[in-house]
């Protein structure tokens, strides 16, 4: 008898937080030789100051424009990115800006800051890349800061520095934050811990966390809210929103199989699910 799905993505969010412990682990232990007790004792007081000023600095919200509908010229996007909408096509095990028209289409909005969007990528995730890598369907996302928090814009800005400078590793970095997915947000240091378990490389994990997509981050998120199109049929927008070919769906995407038959039948029939909840 198969899984249920909740039970499969509770079991994948199991494995990837049990490895990221691990390595912090042993992490500590190879620090604790090598350091003695009075830098030891320096460096916990600097970051505990820095763990402070991580959690004031991610509760601050972000500032969207009410009324952007494009990219301003001086906002730096991803060459993987849309110019129009922002979002990022994944097909073929490549991510480019220009999605196929001969397989279905389906556009992902998540915020690294919704727990729903953590629940629909432990579900989804997977199946979702292994039918984009198989050339099955185009996978679209668009990574938005639509609940105002910095934290939003700062996992949304490392998920584009790695698409645009660390492919391979980008979409395994995503899914190990979404597993290890906090209300409050990660450190730092659990980002730079994910990202290495992730296996990212060292020079790429210090650059994702500098910011260099934050802007391309709130436009996007700007553009979206302020595109009328994309709400739902009272007039709201939240996340994990999906569209197929072009069209929103409330397919259940608690339940993988109906996502699924619904992205790959979409040119033959119409097939939905029950609503679920959006944060």
């Amino acid at each position: 008898m198969a899984s249920s799905p909740t039970s499969h993505g509770l079991s994948r969010r199991e494995e990837a937080r049990l490895k990221a412990q691990a390595l912090q682990q042993e992490q500590a232990r190879r620090e604790r030789r090598s350091r003695i007790v009075l830098f030891a004792s320096l460096l916990i007081g600097v970051l505990a100051v820095v763990g402070v000023g991580w959690f004031i600095l991610q509760q601050q919200p972000s500032q969207l424009s009410s009324d952007m509908t494009e990219f301003p010229e001086d906002v730096t996007i991803p060459t993987a990115a849309s110019p129009e909408d922002g979002g990022i096509t994944y097909y073929n095990g490549n991510f480019q800006a220009e999605a196929p028209t001969d397989v279905p289409v389906l556009d992902v909005y998540l915020d690294f800051m919704c727990t729903h969007c953590a629940d629909f990528e432990m579900t989804n995730g997977d199946w979702l890349k292994e039918s984009a890598d198989n050339g099955e369907l185009v996978w679209r996302l668009h990574p938005v800061g639509v609940l105002q928090s910095q934290y939003s814009d700062t996992m949304g800005s490392a998920f584009a520095y790695l698409v645009e400078n660390s492919p391979e590793h980008a979409l395994e970095f995503a899914k190990m934050t979404f597993a290890n997915f906090k209300n409050t947000g990660q450190s730092e240091e659990e980002l730079r811990s994910y990202a290495q378990a992730a296996g990212v490389p060292s020079e790429h994990i210090d650059g994702m966390l500098e910011g260099d997509y934050v802007r391309y981050i709130q436009s996007a998120s700007a553009i979206t809210l302020n595109d009328e199109s994309l709400r739902d049929e009272e007039g709201r927008f939240g996340t994990p929103a999906l569209y197929i070919n072009g069209e929103r769906s409330n397919v259940n995407w608690t339940d993988p199989q109906l996502l699924k038959d619904a992205v790959l039948n979409a040119g033959t029939s119409n097939t939905t699910g029950e609503d679920t909840s959006e944060e």
